[in-house]
């Protein structure tokens, strides 16, 4: 994938989701917010990207998370999705919320208070 494709992928989820809260999912049920800083440092490192549409989930059907999820990975990208992260080949997931939303569909300002 050339920079210029990688970055145009990047380019448009970011714009697509502005005004969202962005996260990097992880594995456990926690994910990590990120900035627009953020990925664009993380897309250094890697050698693609991809934009997946996501649109048949529940929380996007709901309005909760967009229906977009950005995709930024390293090596080949069968053996990531198949085999999970490792120094050869691995992906990374960004997701984003409505900003008076967390996961669950719960108001932000209970959530945390």
């Amino acid at each position: 994938m050339t920079v210029a494709i990688k970055l145009k992928a990047i380019q448009q989820w970011l714009f697509q989701t502005e005004g969202w809260q962005r996260v990097k999912a992880t594995e456990s049920t926690d994910s990590q917010a990120v900035t627009d800083k953020d990925i664009l440092q993380l897309a250094e490192r890697c050698n693609w990207a991809s934009l997946d549409d996501v649109s048949e989930l529940l929380n996007c059907q709901q309005g909760f998370m967009h229906s977009t999820v950005l995709e930024l990975g390293w090596g080949d990208p069968l053996v990531a999705y198949r085999n999970g992260n490792s120094d050869a080949h691995g992906v990374y997931f960004f997701n984003a919320y409505q900003p008076d939303n967390n996961r669950n569909g719960t108001s932000s300002a209970s959530a945390n208070g």
